[in-house]
């Protein structure tokens, strides 16, 4: 008969076990940091994420990528501008600035003033530097968290600034 109550007796040590420890555990005071307000998220390295922007955006463009350079763009850009007309306007201009075939590109410096950054990129075939003409006009913008494509002013008052059609005076 003895053998029929260590069952039972190992089922109430259980449970006053279960609940000594729950009692335990309520009883407990938070520690100082679970009271404290969460830390705020850190600003993002401004001038690390304009280089990773920068250095994709150059291999893009050096791989002729043009829907990832078009990504970049703000919304208001691409609304005016197809990704299609995108694309015709850059292998225009790699036309237009006599650019070879195989060319690389490479990011040299960066820099941000406010809300503002400049990339200066070197373009270079087989060693030899290709001269392109430089402004001194932002490369982005920091928007919403994130660098986008700079596009000038007159260019977003444009209803098609992608449109290479030239009208000329009879």
């Amino acid at each position: 008969m003895r053998l029929t109550w260590i069952p039972v007796l190992i089922a109430a040590a259980l449970m006053l076990m279960g609940t000594i420890t729950c009692g335990a555990e309520s009883e407990e005071k938070p520690s100082p940091s679970a009271t404290r307000a969460p830390e705020p998220t850190p600003e993002p390295d401004r001038m690390s994420l304009l280089q990773e922007v920068a250095e994709a955006d150059a291999l893009a463009f050096e791989e002729g990528h043009w829907l990832v350079l078009y990504a970049r763009y703000p919304d208001e850009f691409k609304e005016k501008c197809t990704s299609s007309d995108f694309a015709f306007v850059m292998m225009f201009a790699l036309s237009l600035w006599g650019m070879p075939d195989d060319f690389s590109a490479s990011v040299e410096t960066v820099r941000i003033e406010g809300d503002q950054g400049w990339v200066d990129i070197r373009f270079e075939k087989d060693g030899l530097e290709l001269e392109i003409e430089e402004d001194d006009t932002p490369s982005y913008l920091w928007r919403d968290g994130e660098w986008v494509a700079y596009v000038s002013p007159e260019d977003m008052l444009e209803d098609k600034p992608c449109d290479l059609s030239w009208e000329t005076d009879s």
